[in-house]
């Protein structure tokens, strides 16, 4: 028994579209984890804080070549930073300690939908009903 022209076209048709999409999702797969490492890199302070710099929060000095560094980053890293200072917030100690805390956990200020939006084009899974992100 012989396999319809017809339907080996159809077939080969159907592994290059797979084939092309496969492509397309690594593509944005590696522009997003490109765009998470450059975020990171410009959010590691200086020195590695201490047991108690953590409990005290970021000391300004620490924060403001944070600021500067993201400052200059470029789209979608720097929304992604403008999201996260949102969420900080200087609480002095009753010793009169100044520190920066984040008030929300990193998951909460940067939600999956924003960090794919830009970089994940998910026009074909949302028309089809098999892209949800939660």
């Amino acid at each position: 028994m012989q396999i319809p022209l017809l339907i080996l076209v159809a077939c080969l048709g159907l592994f290059l579209f797979f084939a092309l999409m496969m492509v397309q999702m690594f593509l944005e797969v590696s522009k997003a984890l490109g765009a998470v490492r450059t975020l990171a890199k410009a959010l590691i302070p200086v020195s590695a804080p201490t047991r108690l710099e953590r409990r005290h929060g970021l000391r300004s000095e620490q924060l403001d070549p944070i600021r500067h560094r993201c400052g200059q980053l470029p789209e979608p890293t720097r929304g992604w930073w403008c999201r996260l200072e949102e969420n900080l917030e200087k609480y002095t100690s009753p010793e009169g300690r100044e520190g920066w805390f984040l008030m929300v956990t990193p998951r909460e200020a940067l939600r999956e939908e924003t960090v794919c939006e830009r970089l994940y084009n998910s026009s074909l899974l949302s028309k089809t009903g098999y892209c949800s992100l939660k």
